[in-house]
């Protein structure tokens, strides 16, 4: 066997082996069980082995957020590690500092896909330079396959976790949210298709929504003439910016403040006293760390614990995030009124007295 059939010979293995590889982590991130927590699905970290690989390790293998070429970086690190003593000073300071800074997001920052992110600008970069200079001498002529079998899989996986590839496989979403409507996390058919619709925007209408909010967010900043239509206090315009101003002047009195919504803004742009919290997940945050909203408590008990022990009278949110919770939407509807609302959904409520 001549050298270039052998580099041929390994170069289509270690294809044949990234493709099984691919087909068994994609079976199991796709999986969907037949009794699930909606919250958990809509994060992939339903099952254990999906937060394993979706979550603990979901730098590498979160295919549908940060494609599916990151991976090929363990070997590259494994390869590293193997001849640790020949690398040179800032080859060993790089391997350090990643090695530190992904088990530091799989520890803590599993739960969401955007900390995984965070090493992205790099990975992508050192797995396409160091599988360039690994095919270099004798083996340089396969440089051009290897760049074209990279492209291949980068486009793939856009195309099968678009909604064009998700409506073309086999019913897909459609099972998805039939799974999710049969869990003991009861939701709405309407705040399901909210759900739908958020996970299945492309990049280019997230893109495209990011830049109307920080357009209209800073670029406008009156608060438009309120108008009383039976009780609804609404206004139109597209901007962040007027309702916390009005939160800003809200007649509050010493000691009272604001539930917030996973809306940290209200503590940059006001003086409102603000308590986070997350209806997704029914956190809520204190001194003594995270605690339960609704959990074991009825409407009524929330709106006491709410007005009485978190000291609240306002609840500021964004109606998107309200299709997470059908028990926060729901105290939403039965004891609150909205007072404010712009054109992009975000949403102020008054807490109305207990009967």
């Amino acid at each position: 066997m001549t050298r270039q059939t052998k580099h041929i010979t390994w170069f289509f293995v270690s294809i044949v082996l990234c493709l099984l590889i691919l087909m068994g982590v994609y079976a199991i991130i796709d999986y969907v069980p037949e009794e699930i927590d909606a919250n958990l699905n809509h994060r992939g970290i339903d099952t254990p082995m999906k937060l394993l690989l979706g979550g603990h390790l979901g730098h590498f293998f979160k295919f549908e957020f940060l494609g599916n070429i990151n991976w090929l970086i363990i070997p590259i690190l494994g390869h590293a590690l193997w001849r640790w003593k020949r690398l040179q000073q800032w080859e060993r300071a790089f391997v350090f500092m990643y090695i530190l800074t992904f088990g530091l997001i799989a520890l803590r920052g599993y739960f969401n896909y955007r900390y995984m992110m965070t090493l992205l600008p790099v990975t992508m970069p050192v797995v396409i330079y160091f599988l360039w200079n690994m095919l270099d001498g004798e083996a340089k002529f396969l440089r051009k396959y290897a760049m074209t079998f990279l492209l291949a899989l980068i486009l793939f996986n856009s195309y099968k976790y678009s909604p064009f590839g998700k409506t073309a496989a086999t019913g897909e979403t459609v099972a998805t949210a039939e799974a999710i409507a049969s869990t003991t996390v009861k939701q709405s058919q309407e705040q399901l298709e909210k759900l739908e619709q958020i996970k299945n925007r492309t990049i280019g209408q997230r893109i495209k929504d990011k830049l109307i909010f920080f357009k209209d967010a800073f670029l406008h900043n009156d608060i438009p003439h309120l108008q009383k239509n039976n009780e609804r206090y609404i206004i139109n315009p597209n901007n962040i910016a007027g309702i916390l101003q009005y939160i800003d002047q809200l007649p509050l009195e010493k000691g009272r403040g604001v539930l917030s919504n996973n809306l940290p803004a209200i503590y940059y742009y006001t003086n409102a006293r603000a308590v986070y919290y997350w209806c997704e997940d029914d956190f809520y945050y204190r001194e003594n760390g995270p605690n339960f909203l609704f959990k074991d408590r009825d409407y009524r008990a929330v709106h006491q614990h709410i007005v009485n022990e978190l000291k609240c009278d306002y609840i500021f949110t964004l109606d998107l995030y309200n299709a997470y919770s059908d028990e926060f939407n729901g105290f939403l509807e039965a004891h609150c009124t909205l007072e404010y609302q712009n054109g992009v959904g975000h949403q102020l409520f008054r807490i109305n007295p207990l009967d």
